[in-house]
This record gives structure tokens, sequence and C-alpha cells, in this order.
């Protein structure tokens, strides 16, 4: 019954290597079982039933729309003048007055109809040029934030992927051992919304040089990002060379 107990095995709470059931030590990792050992991997095991992947999504930001800003006003200044012209008669002096007699009437020139025609046309090509300025405007607001919405980056302990575009999507990614400095650019606009630029000086032959553009709480990302790289350069025992 003894020998038959024995041949029994059982994981290593630690490495996870087979061991036998009676083992008080791992011959794998060398640790042994004491009491106060296996109460605190009870403890972490109870606090996370499943390990995270080594690449789980950790950060996922995408930029404020305050990026629009500068867009905005222009566009914002185009609406006010095509609110004016759709307000203002422009065409008002080009307009025949009414005759005020049956003579008049009778001795009414071509001149005169001519101008009551070129009113009607200025009348016409001013309210359509000032609908189609505003749906124009309209169109292009819309077309930027969609695809403002459609830029998100997702920061990893191993790298930081950031996907673009409307209709075709890219994808692209920046090992984290490759980043070699890092900048936190604040206006006194930004600390006013809460957003500011996080720039990344990387070996990455593709993106040298990246921009985290009005994104929120842009200290958070700066630190995540500082602390993913330098454990990426330990891990990997990776030396910068300036």
């Amino acid at each position: 019954m003894e020998q038959q107990v024995n041949n029994y095995t059982k994981p290593c709470p630690f490495c996870a290597e087979q061991i036998p059931a009676v083992a008080i030590k791992c011959r794998f990792c060398g640790e042994i079982f004491t009491p106060e050992r296996l109460k605190l991997v009870e403890r972490v095991l109870s606090a996370n039933e499943q390990p995270p992947a080594a690449d789980q999504d950790l950060l996922i930001i995408q930029p404020s729309l305050w990026v629009l800003a500068s867009s905005a006003k222009k566009i914002l200044l185009l609406f006010f003048v095509s609110l004016l012209l759709l307000i203002i008669p422009i065409e008002k002096p080009f307009k025949a007055k009414s005759p005020s007699s049956s003579t008049a009437i009778a001795n009414q020139t071509t001149s005169s109809q001519n101008s009551s025609s070129f009113y009607l046309a200025l009348r016409k090509f001013r309210i359509t040029i000032t609908l189609a300025v505003l749906v124009i405007s309209a169109s292009i607001i819309a077309q930027k934030v969609w695809r403002l919405r459609n830029i998100s980056y997702c920061i990893t302990a191993q790298r930081i992927e950031y996907s673009r575009g409307l209709f075709n999507k890219n994808i692209d990614n920046i090992d984290m051992f490759r980043i070699v400095d890092m900048k936190l650019r604040q206006s006194v606009f930004d600390r006013l919304t809460g957003t500011g630029t996080v720039i990344i000086y990387t070996t990455d032959k593709t993106d040298p040089e990246f921009h985290f553009e009005k994104v929120r709480n842009p200290g958070l990302l700066y630190d995540t990002i500082k602390k993913f790289s330098l454990d990426a350069d330990k891990s990997g025992a990776v030396v910068h060379l300036e």
C-alpha cells in the first residue's frame, strides 16, 4: 500500500513539474514546501485564477477629439461666413424697382428686365453656394471625427500596437526594447483639457519618431511606456548606445 502511494505524482506549485506526491522539495526548481510558502502560493492563485498571457492588452487608448481643435476653428469660420452669405441679401442693389404708375409700366425698359433677371439668378446662386459650403463643411468634420475614432493604440509589456484606417485597416507595432527616449509635451490648452502629446524615439526603421497626439491622461501613458521599456531592456539585456 505504501509503495502504491509513493507512485502517485502531483504538479509542483512553483514550477508545475510533476513530482512525487509525498515530496517536500521539488527536484526541478529546488523549492521547499513549507506551510508559509504554500499559503503564499494559494493567495496568489486565488487572486489570479488564470495567469495573464505574456502579451495581454494592458492599456488601450485613443486620441482625444481635441486634436481637431485647429481644424475646427477654420471650419467654424467657414460656417460663419456661409451663414452671413445666407442672411445678408447681397443681390439687393441689383433688384429692379417696382414701377409706381401706369406710365412707368408702359415705359419699362429692357434694362430693368435684365436687372430683375440678374437679381433672381444672383439670389439662387448665393443660396446654392451657401448650402454647398455648409454641406461640405459638415462632411469634412464627420470624416475627420470618423477617421480619428478609427485610430487606437494598444500598449502591452512587449510592444506598442497601433491601428489606423477607415476602410483599409493598417496595423503596425513597435517593440518596447527599441525605445531609446521619450518626451511629454503639454501646452496651456492641453493642461486645461487634460490632454497631451507623448513622443517616443526608437530604433525602429519604420517609426523612428512616434507621436501619441492629444491623448487623455498623458502622464499615465508616459509612465506605463517608460516602465515597460525599462523592463524590456533589463529582460533582454539591451544597451542603447548614443
